[in-house]
């Protein structure tokens, strides 16, 4: 789609991928806002397949990019920012979830170094955060299949500290 230049239809799908309920229905229509100035489209395009796909050496500076695309539409925010990664890689890169990620690493004491404006370093704290939780699942013998396991015991862990597993709102 980026050959052909069809930078629209990647943020038409950008969109419905978005349409999740993991990423804040304030933050989403931020983005959906964003998305819709025509000036947006190309970089936004590009950065996604950048920090998709781009190479492994310069992966800060893909993030970097993207967050600095997002910062351009008024979207970026860490759930917005770390979606499509978690997504594409099977959760190799752990989704951000601010108040629940902070509350998991607290619990373990583990420091992620958080800042309300998504960063490479926060980022890389909260991979930190995602491997000791799969290594203490493992010898645990809980063995998760993928980051999304790991993110999904991790969401259901504060649910259940909160008295709210299991629970319709």
């Amino acid at each position: 789609m980026l050959r052909d230049g069809n930078y629209a239809e990647v943020c038409h799908i950008a969109k419905a991928i978005l349409g999740t309920n993991l990423v804040f229905k304030i933050e989403k229509a931020k983005f959906r806002e964003g998305i819709r100035n025509v000036e947006k489209h190309e970089p936004f395009a590009n950065a996604l397949y950048d920090v998709l796909h781009g190479s492994a050496e310069i992966e800060e500076a893909h993030f970097t990019k993207f967050c600095d695309v997002l910062s351009d539409m008024g979207a970026n925010k860490w759930t917005v920012a770390t979606y499509f990664q978690f997504l594409a890689s099977d959760g190799k890169w752990m989704f951000m979830k601010p108040s629940a990620m902070k509350r998991m690493a607290d619990s373990l004491n583990i420091s992620l170094n958080y800042k309300p404006q998504p960063n490479w370093l926060t980022y890389l704290k909260l991979q930190e955060l995602a491997k000791r939780i799969d290594l203490e699942l493992h010898n645990r013998k809980l063995n998760p299949h993928s980051g999304i396991d790991v993110q999904g015991f991790i969401w259901t862990s504060i649910q259940i500290e909160e008295g709210k597993y299991g629970k319709t709102e």
